[in-house]
């Protein structure tokens, strides 16, 4: 499995993880992250999805994002910032572990 090192979504990603879930409130598309509690609007009335839900499920959208920060998205092609510090680390760490195999041969 790979990591993604840049944002591969269309409607941009968290500014941290790059991670994007879509909910809708009426005709207004939103995407959020959970894990860091940031939303984003991706715009009005661009996918027919909100035409199936229900007044309930916007309800239920709005008290969700409202409990999210409104920020700013990473866009498609953006490096994605944890998954570039994880990738430094893991780099880091096999030098490491190379320096104490070959400093024990």
């Amino acid at each position: 499995m790979s990591t993604k090192l840049v944002c591969e979504e269309y409607f941009g990603g968290c500014p941290q993880c790059g991670e994007a879930h879509w909910a809708n409130v009426h005709k207004s598309h939103w995407c959020f992250c959970p894990h860091h509690r940031v939303r984003w609007s991706a715009g009005e009335n661009i996918f027919s999805s909100w035409h199936s839900e229900t007044e309930a499920d916007w309800r239920r959208n709005r008290e969700m994002l409202s409990q999210y920060r409104e920020v700013k998205p990473i866009e498609m092609g953006d490096p994605i910032p944890m998954a570039i510090e994880a990738e430094s680390s893991v780099t880091a760490l096999l030098r490491r572990i190379a320096g104490q195999i070959g400093g024990a041969a």
